[in-house]
């Protein structure tokens, strides 16, 4: 399905290495080709934790945050990816909605 989404067009991938315990990266590397005009976008701050709590766990230590980019690039096959986005939790931040009355 990754490949045939690329062949009509789609030029734009948002992946993170966390997603399925690196079984997402596997397909996307599996369906690019060097020649493909894709953009593979990527995100670190967090990792798998399938026995913990919760299925993921913050990574956000500066050298979680290397090794999480190293980890991606290295999955995807990649040297270089023009962007990385920072998954991020901020404890005790709300988003209010509709302002500060809630409405």
């Amino acid at each position: 399905m990754s490949r045939h989404a690329i062949d009509l067009g789609v030029d734009h991938v948002d992946t993170a290495q966390f997603y399925d315990n690196g079984f997402v990266d596997d397909v996307i590397r599996e369906a690019l080709r060097p020649q493909d005009d894709v953009l593979v976008v990527s995100k670190v701050g967090a990792v798998s934790d399938p026995g913990g709590p919760a299925p993921l766990r913050l990574a956000q230590r500066p050298e979680e945050l290397r090794a999480g980019i190293e980890d991606n690039l290295a999955t995807l096959q990649l040297e270089q990816t023009p962007m990385m986005n920072l998954r991020r939790a901020d404890a005790g931040l709300t988003i209010l909605v509709g302002g500060p009355s809630g409405s």
